[in-house]
This record gives C-alpha cells, structure tokens and sequence, in this order.
C-alpha cells in the first residue's frame, strides 16, 4: 500500500473514531473505539511497510 492510500485509510479511521466518540454512551463504548481504531490503525501501518 502506497503512502497516500495510507493516508487515505488514516484520514478515515479517524473521522469514525471521531463519530464514534461522539456517539458513544459511556467510558466502555470509548474504549472500545480507540481500541478498534488502534488495530486498525496497526492494520495500514503494517500494509504500508
């Protein structure tokens, strides 16, 4: 995967943990979001190597 489509791809996880941040009801649904955007996040970088 080419730098900008990481790029892409960060810029996307972002915005969602964002969203799901904002919608979220509680500490345990915040966690599990940063949680989430953490593995997927590790997800691109390792593609990106």
């Amino acid at each position: 995967m080419s730098r900008g489509v990481a790029a892409i791809h960060i810029a996307e996880l972002k915005s969602h943990l964002t969203h799901a941040i904002a919608d979220a009801h509680g500490k345990q649904e915040i966690y599990e979001g940063i949680v989430f955007f953490s593995q997927q996040l590790h997800d691109v970088l390792e593609e990106t190597k």
